[in-house]
C-alpha cells in the first residue's frame, strides 16, 4: 500500500522514467501490525509525507498535526 500511495505523490510519466525517489519506512520497519493498529486506535493516522522532489517518509500523525499539514499545503497520502 505504501508504494501505491507513493505513486499518487509521484505519478508515472514517460519524461520521469530515469528518475527515482526514496520512500523511507524507518518509522514502521520495526513495528508489528498490532503496534501499528494500536496507534490508530489511539486516534493517530499513518501518513506518507512528501518532503521534497525525491523523498517521502512514513510518519505517525495526530489529528492536530494533520490539520497543520493541510493548512500548510504539505503533500501527503493517508495510509
Amino acid at each position: 500500500e505504501i508504494y501505491r500511495e507513493a505513486r499518487e505523490l509521484w505519478p508515472a510519466a514517460v519524461s520521469k522514467a530515469a528518475v527515482s525517489v526514496t520512500i523511507r519506512i524507518d518509522m514502521i520497519k520495526a513495528l508489528s501490525i498490532a503496534e501499528m493498529l494500536q496507534a490508530t486506535q489511539r486516534g493517530d493516522v499513518w501518513l506518507l509525507v512528501k518532503h521534497n522532489d525525491s523523498e517521502a517518509f512514513v510518519e505517525r500523525s495526530s489529528n492536530k498535526k494533520l490539520n497543520k499539514m493541510i493548512a500548510s499545503a504539505v503533500m501527503f497520502q493517508v495510509l
